[in-house]
């Protein structure tokens, strides 16, 4: 498809949206200040089961971190740290090559009489 057929294609399909934006607009919106949300029979009789019940509920659970997960979140934080450092190291090495490339001087390259000479020559011969 090239661009003046993909261009026509867009208006064409800009022109339908904005001519049909008119129909799929509702009349009216009611906004209700609020709703009712009725729990299901069975969550109601769950949670008739639950109150019931000889299981104490908990008001707060505190969860450590096993050996093993601090040992990975040791693992993982060193390796971003290091993964951190090595990424800036990487950059600032960049910037001084690139600048280091940028300051070198342009060297000027001429042949000597003798390989001009022979050049010459090389070229008469062809």
């Amino acid at each position: 498809m090239n661009a003046q057929t993909l261009r026509i294609a867009l208006s064409a399909a800009l022109l339908a949206g904005t001519s049909l934006a008119g129909f799929a607009q509702a009349a009216t919106v009611t906004t209700l200040d609020t709703v009712q949300v009725r729990p299901a029979a069975d969550q109601i009789a769950q949670q008739t089961l639950e109150r019931n019940s000889d299981i104490r509920t908990l008001a707060a659970v505190q969860v450590r971190p096993s050996a093993e997960q601090r040992a990975e979140l040791v693992v993982r934080s060193s390796a971003a740290t290091a993964q951190a450092a090595s990424s800036q190291a990487a950059a600032a090495i960049g910037a001084l090559m690139g600048q280091v490339i940028v300051n070198l001087p342009v060297p000027q390259l001429q042949p000597s009489p003798a390989e001009l000479e022979a050049l010459v020559g090389a070229a008469i011969s062809l």
